[in-house]
This record gives structure tokens, sequence and C-alpha cells, in this order.
């Protein structure tokens, strides 16, 4: 299992929620990631899809589901992101380099 965390180009709904991570868990990460990308994950990717807001794994942990909820837990998405820290985001093996979702393209592009 793996525990990821996505980081958004931008604030879901400036001014309201200023949410730009999401942590998430999957037996198998790519279809997960893929999900996401079409509308078909979590409501907040939905949200960020629909918006036309993109979206990077920013980093991934070997971990469960009890994992993901300690560090949802800490409401501190930026401390745990690479990119919130000036790095860049973890390049996955196994999505072909791919780590990033730009919905106005639709398409899968290298960071």
């Amino acid at each position: 299992m793996t525990v990821y965390l996505l980081h958004f180009s931008e604030p879901i709904a400036p001014g309201r929620h200023t949410c730009q991570h999401y942590i998430g868990y999957a037996d198998d990460l790519a279809p997960r990631i893929h999900a996401h990308a079409h509308g078909q994950g979590a409501r907040l990717t939905q949200v960020a899809v629909a918006r036309g807001i993109s979206f990077v794994v920013a980093r991934t942990w070997d971990g469960n589901r009890q994992l993901e909820r300690q560090l949802k837990r800490r409401h501190d998405g930026p401390a745990l992101c690479p990119i919130c820290n000036g790095r860049r985001p973890v390049q996955l093996p196994l999505l072909a380099g791919a780590c990033a979702f730009v919905p106005e393209a639709d398409q899968a592009v290298t960071q």
C-alpha cells in the first residue's frame, strides 16, 4: 500500500477554502491517480478537476490507511510537501515518470 500527497497548483477556493493538499492511500497508485485526474476520486480532487486546477503527486510513503489517518490528523500538508519546501515532486516510476495532471490538456506530464 502507498500513502500519497497531492499538491494542487492553487488553493481550491481562495479566501474560503485555502487547502492545497490532499493525502490519500491506495493499493495500486497509478489507477488511483488516474481516477483523481478524471474526476472519479475524492471529492476534493473532483472539485479541483472541475475548476481546472492541476495537481502533482508530491510525495509518497509506504504505508496503509493508519498512516494516512495519522498524516491527515496533523493538518499540515505544507510541512509534508516537498514543493512547498522548495523541492521537486517525487518522480514515480510506476507512472512512467509522469507525476502531474494538467486538466486543461487532460494529460500527465513530467515535472
